[in-house]
């Protein structure tokens, strides 16, 4: 609740002589403004809960020198005029005011990962330097905080520091790293967690803003970028077939860019935060095999098995230019394939795809995520090849060979 005073605290200072017994004079010190005893009180009350001094301010209602001090000390931070006053609705008063309330932490909602991933702000006047803004993660409603106080070991481990952030973008790329770090420690890959904004004086607790809820990222992949290390799958949960259907993406695929050293998995242009959906269709699993951008060139390579092959850069096999049959770019039967590969040499990572069905080829082991199965498969090439159905095959440059 905002506070407000009747008439002004603090003011210049005015100095006196006074007699005293024995001859000698003692130096009185007073302010200039009204300085009612309500009002200091008041004053004093919030330059207090502001940590604007070392020592705490005693609250007796008498304008002194420590307490002038304090109002010159806070208007400092602002710069501008630092006269120790402070007026009814004046400036200095809205900014202690300001300050004393929680700060305003935003509703948040998830966002590209190139811009934190999380829309993450505030709205209220950016705190002046001297103060330390943190963000504090939890699983779920915490009690254990109290402003006036420092915070507890457990409570510290659990923030970061966002202090100098924007306040209309707290997290971006060069923190999204320390954040999924906190959501890794809760264990929340996958859940709900809680975020509150702290706003810190040395190691003095400010004030605290209300609770703002998230959903977490699904826990991210680790391992090695093989389809053999994909298809295993880590220690999440199992990695599963995804197919919604929805346009313009079917299943989930790795973003581009490590976070952390981990592979997050995204959809559209923000990170999956649905455990179920931890998984890929048959081009997603692909495309995430290479860490293939959705745009490359203005050409989203998930939409097609063509476009990922141009994405790969791979190049359509010819298979020999077999003499019993045309081969238009790449395509072929079943039967011809199968003789391809039989021939020396032809060890080396491929794509292969039937209609809108893509597979990886490494060392004639076919490699996919596929409906039929619900998840991932290896299969011999020449147990996983119809004779009579028409493939497309590519090869790889070198690159995007698996060793």
């Amino acid at each position: 609740m905002s506070v407000s005073i009747k008439k002004a605290v603090g003011g210049k200072e005015n100095r006196s002589g006074i007699s005293t017994t024995g001859g000698q004079c003692r130096v009185v010190v007073t302010y200039s403004a009204p300085n009612d005893s309500a009002d200091v009180i008041q004053i004093q009350q919030l330059l207090n809960k502001l940590a604007v001094t070392m020592q705490p301010i005693p609250v007796n209602g008498i304008c002194d020198e420590r307490t002038v001090q304090g109002i010159r000390e806070f208007q400092s931070w602002y710069g501008g005029i630092v006269d120790g006053q402070v007026d009814p609705g004046g400036t200095t008063l809205r900014r202690m005011n300001a300050l004393a309330e929680p700060i305003d932490l935003q509703a948040i909602s998830l966002t590209s990962p190139k811009k934190g991933a999380y829309t993450v702000a505030y709205k209220v006047e950016t705190p002046p330097k001297v103060y330390r803004l943190l963000l504090l993660m939890t699983y779920q409603t915490c009690s254990d905080i109290s402003p006036g106080f420092g915070l507890n070991p457990y409570l510290e481990s659990n923030c970061m520091e966002i202090t100098g952030k924007k306040k209309s973008r707290l997290l971006d790329k060069d923190n999204l790293s320390e954040f999924m770090t906190l959501i890794e420690q809760n264990k929340l890959w996958g859940l709900t967690g809680s975020l509150r904004l702290l706003l810190m004086k040395d190691r003095k607790l400010v004030s605290v803003s209300s609770e703002r809820s998230f959903s977490a990222p699904i826990q991210p992949y680790a391992g090695k970028l093989t389809p053999w290390d994909i298809g295993k799958g880590d220690a999440g949960p199992k990695l599963t077939y995804i197919g919604t259907g929805k346009s313009p993406f079917i299943g989930r695929y790795f973003y581009n860019e490590k976070i952390g050293g981990k592979y997050f998995w995204k959809y559209g242009s923000t990170l999956v935060t649905e455990n179920q959906y931890r998984g890929f269709d048959c081009i997603t699993f692909v495309g995430s095999c290479f860490a293939v951008a959705t745009n490359i060139g203005g050409v989203n390579p998930y939409l097609s098995s063509d476009n990922m092959a141009t994405a790969l850069k791979a190049s359509y096999v010819g298979w020999e230019k077999s003499k019993t049959e045309k081969i238009v770019d790449g395509e072929g039967k079943g039967s011809l394939i199968k003789s391809y590969f039989e021939q020396a040499g032809k060890e080396g990572t491929f794509l292969l795809w039937k209609g809108s069905h893509i597979v990886l080829v490494h060392n004639k082991e076919v490699y996919e995520f596929a409906a039929s199965k619900k998840g991932f498969v290896k299969t011999a090439l020449k147990n996983w090849v119809g004779d009579n159905t028409s493939y497309h095959l590519c090869s790889l440059p070198a690159d995007k060979q698996f060793k």
